[in-house]
């Protein structure tokens, strides 16, 4: 198995850029991953009464 070291190395020093263009695809999706799972969780630990603060919300747009 790879170690960090290893990785850190090639990607400081050998790593083109398709090989960084892989490399930051794989890491935007597993951070993708992580945000989902902490929203998915926290979504659940709310709990009647709660106060909630809702975000990333716009007007909906009439199509009629």
């Amino acid at each position: 198995m790879t170690t960090l070291e290893q990785m850190t190395a090639f990607i400081v020093g050998d790593a083109d850029d398709a090989a960084l263009d892989h490399i930051i695809e794989a890491v935007n999706t597993r951070r993708a991953a992580d945000r989902r799972k902490a929203e998915t969780v926290a979504a659940a630990t709310v709990t009647k009464g709660a106060t909630v603060q809702l975000a990333k919300l716009s007007p909906r747009t009439s199509t009629a």
